[in-house]
């Protein structure tokens, strides 16, 4: 799930001193005053999107690798459970997965179970994230 983008915020952090003023006195030869602009400080530019980046570029080959490994547990086949199931989960650095929760679950606990393990079992052979990353990824069970 994307990160909402938060517009910065600038905050000065000191007061800029202010020099006491007296009322200047106007004659008609004088000069209008100097307006000086003081540069206001650039914000600094928004974090890279690595979630983002790495589910345009990877999410799809995740996709073929859960397909490829996918098995149909034998009970539920039995019960002829079929459903879709959405997991999000969590990959590390070192393919590491963390923080597996269902988020759309098929109706069926046989099935979501199964979802998990896939994920567990696959995420050593997932393309390597460059930071952490929270992925949610739909798995299908469909008798045929």
């Amino acid at each position: 799930m994307p990160t909402p983008i938060k517009t910065p915020v600038l905050v000065q952090s000191k007061p800029i001193p202010v020099a006491p003023q007296t009322a200047p006195t106007i004659t008609p030869s004088a000069k209008a005053p100097e307006i000086t602009a003081q540069a206001v400080p650039k914000a600094p530019p928004p974090p890279p999107k690595v979630e983002e980046n790495y589910a345009e570029e990877n999410l799809g080959r995740i996709r073929t690798i859960l397909a490829e490994r996918l098995k149909y547990p034998k009970n539920a086949v039995r019960l002829k459970q079929q459903g879709e199931t959405t997991v999000t989960f969590t990959l590390d650095t070192n393919r590491d997965v963390s923080q597996i929760t269902i988020t759309q679950s098929s109706g069926f606990e046989l099935l979501d179970d199964a979802a998990k393990n896939l994920i567990e079992s696959s995420a050593s052979l997932f393309p390597k994230p460059s930071k952490s990353v929270r992925i949610s990824v739909p798995i299908a069970y469909k008798l045929r």
